[in-house]
């Protein structure tokens, strides 16, 4: 007992390090990027308006969101979709650090905690954040949680991404992007996405096909 007691200590332990090293790694380069907020009507009329929108952006475009969100946004809440793989144990901490608050699951959101969890955030006034390709792919397909979480809510979806002029890509299945130092770019929010509540599978298909183009618009390839 004593022993697992320990394991379970310094893996902890390991976790709470590469999750402060990580916090002060991304809020220290983004600090430092010069990027061109784009479609700022869209984010501002929310935020004057007291309207909150589900973000949606690519996996390997997570890096700038949390420190950009609180620069556009403040304090205002947001709950951001983690998987319950490991990966999605150090993202729900990271997002912590920030001060946001996580559900975790898959971006499917077939009808598990996660989404229900995200419709409670919703309904209390609050931005939700996913990565409609994650967590594992396939890279920019998009993965029917969105649509689904627009449909039933009726909040608009709003798509986000970035382009930049100096990164690192990782050797990663979504070729995740790390700025370099001083880079400069765009951070651009597309029109906000209307989803109907009652969507038949035709009807699904085109919004999931909209609202892909649309995230590839304003990102990085």
């Amino acid at each position: 007992m004593k022993k697992n007691n320990l394991s379970a200590l310094l893996e902890n332990t390991k976790i709470l390090l590469i999750v402060w090293i990580a916090y002060f790694f991304v809020k220290t380069i983004s600090m430092t990027l010069r990027l061109k907020i784009e479609g700022s009507e869209y984010l501002l009329s929310g935020k004057k308006e007291n309207r909150n929108y589900i973000f949606a952006f690519w996996h390997d475009q997570f890096f700038v969101m949390p420190y950009f969100y609180v620069k556009v946004f403040g304090k205002r809440p947001v709950s951001v979709l983690a998987s319950l793989s490991k990966d999605g144990e150090y993202i729900s901490r990271l997002m912590h650090k920030f001060g946001f608050t996580t559900a975790r699951g898959s971006s499917s959101l077939k009808g598990d905690s996660a989404l229900r969890t995200l419709m409670r955030e919703l309904e209390k006034g609050n931005d939700v954040a996913v990565t409609p390709d994650g967590p594992r792919g396939p890279r920019h397909v998009l993965q029917p949680g969105a649509i689904t979480l627009a449909s039933m809510t009726g909040i608009q979806i709003v798509p986000v991404g970035y382009k930049i002029d100096r990164c690192k890509i990782l050797k990663t299945w979504d070729k995740f992007i790390i700025p370099l130092p001083f880079a400069r770019g765009t951070l651009s929010a597309g029109k906000p996405l209307s989803v109907p509540a009652d969507l038949s599978d035709i009807r699904r298909d085109e919004f999931l096909n909209q609202l892909e183009a649309s995230i590839n618009l304003v990102s990085m390839d």
